[in-house]
């Protein structure tokens, strides 16, 4: 399963992996817009294939954050 997270502002996907939800208690800055989110509640299930997706967090699009 490929998992990713969908900005509930902007709604662009990303990538997301295990150690980067755990970094930061799950929380993330969208790359695009700048929103904090939790991204366990914005979670999608992507399957096979699908290849239009925004740079993960390595690409710098998806970044944890700690929330204030």
């Amino acid at each position: 399963m490929t998992l990713a997270t969908r900005c509930p502002r902007c709604v662009t996907t990303f990538r997301v992996a295990d150690a980067q939800l755990r970094q930061a208690d799950g929380w993330v800055r969208c790359g695009r817009c700048n929103e904090v989110f939790k991204a366990l509640d914005s979670m999608v299930d992507l399957g096979q294939g699908r290849r239009s997706l925004a740079p993960d967090a390595d690409g710098g699009a998806m970044k944890p954050v700690t929330p204030a």
